[in-house]
């Protein structure tokens, strides 16, 4: 069994200065992105229609330049649970185009249904997208962090397009490895 997810590469357009060293301080993966798909076991013998199932949707799903331009709107910081650490997540102004694509994605992909994490399924039916700017972040860096939040505003990027990453395991260096990708334009 191998481990797929499905996200939207991004690159920004406008940040605030900081923002790249505090990534590099309390993030643990450098590829910006917006998780469509969260984390699911697909057999070997399944990967291509895994594969063909992603490509008829985004033939189904049209992105027009201004589709692409995201902007972001709130950021927060919340608990994770699973981690035992806070996140710092910037959400996306409303962009009809990504909500679509990610609802298409997620009803096309139901025979793919075993999750990593179960938890990571509610994510996916109350979908929030997202840039996950921090990860790493523990009771002692919390308030840098609360800092940061007003200073976020002006965050914008482009999507530059969709990644369905399959690894054998579900770490950083294997999700981050472009050999392990494959990648769509739209």
């Amino acid at each position: 069994m191998k481990i797929f997810a499905v996200y939207l590469r991004l690159h920004l357009i406008s940040q605030p200065e900081w923002f790249d060293d505090f990534r590099n301080k309390y993030s643990s993966n450098s590829i910006l992105h917006i998780t469509l798909v969260q984390p699911r076991y697909v057999s070997e013998n399944s990967i291509e229609d895994l594969k063909n199932k992603i490509s008829e949707v985004l033939h189904k799903n049209t992105f027009k330049t201004e589709d692409k331009k995201i902007f972001f709107h709130k950021t927060e910081l919340e608990w994770d649970e699973d981690d035992n650490q806070y996140l710092l997540m910037s959400f996306i102004k409303e962009n009809q185009s990504v909500l679509k694509l990610q609802k298409s994605l997620v009803d096309a992909l139901r025979g793919f249904d075993t999750y990593c994490n179960e938890s990571t399924k509610e994510y996916e039916l109350n979908f929030r997208p997202h840039l996950t700017v921090a990860d790493r972040i523990d009771s002692h860096s919390k308030e840098e962090a609360l800092e940061r939040i007003p200073e976020m505003d002006g965050l914008e990027g482009s999507l530059a397009d969709l990644v369905l990453a399959i690894v054998n395991e579900q770490t950083i260096s294997e999700a981050e490895n472009p050999d392990n990708w494959s990648v769509f334009k739209f």
